[in-house]
């Protein structure tokens, strides 16, 4: 008898062994483990086929590599803002272990609109509010050294980039046609179109009178219209703010709706574990949700720029407004944008082929 039970134990532990063993197996059927270097893991969700999931980390991996490449070759003056000030700006999802580095002008609506119903929020309309909530209040990453390199190490780490002269052009049709008295905004408006000149529009835009029409005397005239730049005026104006953050070796703040991707979220000193692109936002978007289990929470909803002006389509205002920027111009803001489009496989050509012949 005793006997008996001897071998009944040892059937039983074989029997467990063999059902411990099928776990491990349908765990690593629905877990995708993230590159060695990082501490991520996350079960993602079953109507996602893993293939598809490991063809995606093989895609952003190769896009890191790529830019771990172009990072050695960056010269060594290269102005950068200090990491504590680059770690400032990240916005941490804690439930969900995300980290995101917003960039202006770079699917942050999207982005922001998507943390706030993380956090809760049911009705998102009111961004401009809540979009100081975010920066402010919600899911700010650890001022604590030991606390943010936890953080960091636990969590999915991603940032979002597209051409730099296709934001460069989404800012001047949303910040410099944009007609609204708070901000600094307006000041920059009018300031760029009376100070530089333009070779194909000499005088600032306006509908008939040129007035300044954030001055509080004029606020309530009806008939007081409001200057804005020509984007060659606005091209200037960004080309001397970037001279003089390469002037400073980053010491100048400059504004963060411009400000280079390499010195908003320092890509070449933070390990990130997604680079994202405008270009394939919705796949981009949907990996970055399958891998940390918010999918079901939020949809691919993507929110356009804002534009005030009379173009629908993107082609058709890009060939207009680069058609009337000097070559020369172009080529200095490439001289000076070079890193971000080194790191991140961006070419100056397509837009200097629409660029005005330099007289």
């Amino acid at each position: 008898l005793f006997d008996r039970m001897k071998s009944s134990v040892k059937n039983a532990k074989s029997v467990m062994l063999a059902l411990g063993a099928l776990g491990m197996l349908l765990l690593l059927l629905v877990v995708d483990i993230n590159p060695k270097d990082t501490g991520y893991t996350q079960i993602i969700n079953n109507k996602i086929r893993r293939e598809d999931i490991i063809e995606g980390w093989d895609l952003y991996r190769k896009r890191l590599d790529e830019m771990k490449n172009q990072c050695k070759l960056l010269p060594s003056h290269i102005p950068q803002y200090s990491l504590k000030s680059v770690y400032s700006q990240f916005i941490y999802a804690k439930p969900h272990n995300l980290v995101y580095c917003p960039i202006n002008k770079v699917a942050t609506s999207t982005w922001f609109d998507n943390i706030l119903v993380l956090a809760g929020f049911k009705n998102t309309t009111d961004m401009e509010h809540k979009r100081k909530m975010v920066r402010m209040k919600l899911w700010k990453f650890s001022k604590s050294k030991s606390k943010y390199k936890k953080q960091l190490q636990k969590s999915l780490k991603f940032f979002i980039v597209r051409h730099p002269f296709d934001r460069l052009l989404s800012c001047y049709r949303d910040k410099m046609l944009y007609e609204e008295y708070k901000g600094k905004f307006p000041t920059i408006q009018q300031e760029t179109a009376l100070k530089y000149p333009d070779p194909i529009q000499p005088s600032p835009i306006t509908n008939g009178i040129t007035v300044f029409k954030n001055d509080q005397a004029n606020q309530n005239n009806s008939q007081a219209l409001w200057i804005h730049p020509t984007f060659t005026q606005f091209l200037y104006f960004v080309r001397d703010d970037m001279k003089q953050l390469w002037q400073s070796n980053g010491d100048y703040k400059i504004n963060p709706h411009w400000a280079p991707y390499w010195v908003i979220c320092a890509p070449c000193q933070v390990k990130f574990d997604v680079l994202a692109h405008l270009e394939t936002i919705d796949q981009d978007n949907s990996f970055v949700m399958h891998e940390t289990g918010i999918q079901h929470l939020l949809n691919l909803t993507h929110l356009h720029d804002a534009k005030y002006d009379n173009f629908s389509s993107t082609a058709l205002a890009k060939q207009h407004y680069f058609s009337q920027v000097p070559r020369s111009l172009l080529r200095e803001i490439e001289r000076l944008y070079h890193p971000d489009m080194a790191l991140f496989g961006y070419s100056a050509k397509p837009y200097l082929d629409m660029a005005l012949q330099d007289l």
